[in-house]
This record gives C-alpha cells, sequence and structure tokens, in this order.
C-alpha cells in the first residue's frame, strides 16, 4: 500500500531520477520525479508533500538554495540529500539548515527507503509540533494584558503572595488569575505553562511589564 504523503525526487540525472523514483515506487512509497529545482517550485503543493528527495547541485542553481527557499514556505517539509558531489562543508550546512540526512551516490534501495521513512515520520512529528505551536499561540491571544504579566511571574518562580505584594491586590486573585491562565493555556501546572509556551516560541521575560 502507498503512503498518502508523496515523495519528490529532484534531479537533473535523468537515470538516476528515474532509479530513484522505481526503488521508492516498488517500497510502497508514492514519488514524484522533477528534473529541476525550479520545476519543483512551481509545481510544489505543501499540502501534500511528505518529503523531498534532492540532488546537491544543478547546473543553475543548488539543493541549498531550494532548501532555503523550503524554510520559508514549507518549514515541516523534510530534505534528504542524495548527491554523487557533495563535499563535508556542503554536508554539515545542509544538515544545519535541517536536513534530515545527507546520501552518496549510488545508494541502494534498502537505504533509500528507509531513509525515506524516516523522513517522512520526521514530517509527521514537524507538522505535529507546528499544529500544537498554533494552538498555544491562539490559547495566548485570549490572554487578558493582567493575565499575560501574571504568567510571566509566575514563570519566573515568584509565588501568588510575592505577585499580590508587586501587584498590590490579594493573594486569592492571583490564585484566580493563575487558575484562569492554566485553564486557558489547557497546562496542568506552571511547569507544563513554561513548555507550551516554549513550543510556540512565546517569551514572555521579553513583553513590556
Amino acid at each position: 500500500m502507498k503512503s498518502h504523503a508523496i515523495t519528490l525526487v529532484v534531479d537533473d540525472d535523468e537515470s538516476c531520477l528515474a532509479t530513484m523514483c522505481r526503488m521508492l515506487e516498488s517500497a510502497g512509497v508514492e514519488a514524484r520525479a522533477f528534473h529541476s529545482i525550479e520545476a519543483l517550485m512551481t509545481g510544489f503543493d505543501a499540502q501534500e508533500v511528505g518529503c523531498i528527495l534532492l540532488d546537491l547541485t544543478f547546473p543553475w542553481s543548488s539543493g541549498l538554495a531550494l532548501q532555503e527557499w523550503l524554510r520559508e514556505k514549507s518549514p515541516t517539509t523534510p530534505v534528504v540529500y542524495v548527491s554523487g558531489s557533495g563535499s563535508i562543508p556542503s554536508a554539515v550546512q545542509a544538515l544545519k539548515l535541517g536536513a534530515v540526512d545527507f546520501l552518496e551516490k549510488p545508494v541502494g534501495r534498502e537505504k533509500l527507503v528507509a531513509t525515506v521513512h524516516k523522513a517522512l515520520e520526521e514530517g509527521t512529528r514537524r507538522r505535529e509540533i507546528q499544529h500544537q505551536a498554533a494552538e498555544v499561540v491562539s490559547r495566548f491571544e485570549s490572554f487578558t494584558a493582567r493575565e499575560a504579566e501574571i504568567a510571566r511571574m509566575l514563570l519566573e518562580g515568584l509565588s501568588s503572595k510575592e505577585i499580590a505584594r508587586l501587584l498590590h491586590v490579594s493573594p486569592r486573585t492571583i490564585d484566580h488569575h493563575r487558575s484562569a491562565i492554566l485553564r486557558k493555556m489547557q497546562a496542568s501546572n506552571v511547569a507544563d505553562l513554561a513548555r507550551k509556551l516554549t513550543l510556540a516560541a512565546i517569551d514572555l521575560t521579553k513583553r513590556d511589564p
């Protein structure tokens, strides 16, 4: 049975392109071939792409350029390089940009398929994290200014009594806000609140008090 997510294979070597697609298709992985980076960009649909198998060098561009483009267009899409001309610095740069793996040609069917499955799993993981982060941002946007202020203080480790003293209100009022904050964020405690905000890259310590 084929995977629902499509693996895009990009290589200007027609023989390598056909061979890799054939290897993947025989393992039940749906593959779509592109002879150039420009062709992929034109037909790219982030909703259907599971991962990208990408050569490093092309006549008028490079795989690293496409990877940079993907960071803006579809940051959750995993990239696997399959190249016969890759250098160590290029491989290091590719991995720093978020590539899942860097394979050297010729690559065997077993290795290719295993790496693609790993990339598809990584793509699922990234999309789930992105979805969770978006939910956290949506919940955070429902905070009042006072709730955001108190949340920041809670994350700094202050107790309800300490926050109450600083804000000139009763500890009971702070406890009420604390409960509302955790409820809105669906967090079980302050540590869980910190984890969720970190997931969504929300840094309250950099916000105006």
